[in-house]
């Protein structure tokens, strides 16, 4: 190599040194920037549950936090390991660490699902504020065709048909609320069997519990039949299995079936907008 050469290599390899340095500086600042963000967010997503009743912390959040579920209680842990930032040592850091790095896969989670339909998880089960509100529509609800013996603890349905009984092979009937599995797979054909059962006057009124995909093929399908739907303000934060909120990454919908529509929209519109 030349003297020519080594000076030139020398240059470059000056310069790339002093814009990695730059961008190295830069992501410092801005991750500082971040942390403070998000220890703030905590904080006050720790003081608006401390606000709320007993058993209202999963709805409030879902109504009005833009971010999941799963990034809230990130946020919020983090808050708590706020002490643990300002100590110097590395066994106080890991749970914070640890929180920061549960915050970064559920903001980059946020980003690449957010149109993503569901989860796969199809045990999903209705909260009892939502329950509430469909029987002071229904009265009572005699047929929950998409259950489990666990929902029905909550749901109270007269009768109810499990995944092993398949209620896309069996007649509908009465007062149904359906809660359908959100897999790509079940969700189109539990839509169809919906309207099947209504247009053949087995099901004299119901109430189905959808996300809002407006561009689906079955969502159309379930529209077509539907009196009025309720799409929600926010979103609804559904019961996994372990009892923690489900992730949902979109709004739902509400599609009533029936005579009474006027009861329909007195209850639902504090849940959103009624079309």
């Amino acid at each position: 190599m030349s003297d020519l050469q080594r000076i030139e290599t020398a240059g470059t390899l000056e310069n790339l040194a002093a814009e990695i340095n730059a961008e190295h500086r830069a992501c410092e600042t801005a991750l500082k920037s971040g942390l403070a963000h998000a220890l703030k967010a905590g904080e006050l997503l720790l003081e608006a549950k401390s606000h709320t009743k007993h058993g209202e912390w999963g709805r409030w959040l879902a109504e009005n936090f833009e971010g999941s579920v799963r990034t809230a209680q990130a946020y919020m842990r983090v808050a708590n390991n706020r002490s643990e930032l300002e100590m110097r040592n590395t066994v106080a850091h890991l749970s914070f660490r640890d929180a920061m790095g549960e915050l970064a896969s559920s903001l980059a989670g946020e980003v690449s699902n957010h149109r993503a339909l569901g989860t796969g998880e199809n045990e999903w089960y209705t909260p009892l504020d939502v329950l509430e509100d469909v029987r002071r529509v229904l009265g009572k609800v005699e047929l929950d065709p998409a259950s489990s013996h666990a929902a029905q603890k909550v749901v109270q349905a007269e009768h109810y048909f499990t995944a092993e009984q398949n209620a896309l092979n069996r007649h509908w009937f009465g007062k149904v609320f359906l809660n359908p599995p959100y897999s790509r797979d079940l969700i189109g054909p539990f839509a169809s069997k919906f309207v099947e059962e209504v247009k053949a006057g087995r099901v004299h009124e119901a109430i189905m519990l959808t996300h809002n995909y407006t561009d689906t093929a079955w969502f159309h399908t379930v529209a077509s039949a539907a009196r009025l739907i309720c799409f929600t303000r926010g979103r609804i934060a559904f019961v996994k299995q372990d009892e923690t909120f489900s992730n949902t990454t979109q709004g739902q919908a509400f599609f009533y079936c029936g005579g009474n529509e006027e009861k329909f929209a007195e209850v639902f519109s504090k849940r959103g907008f009624i079309t």
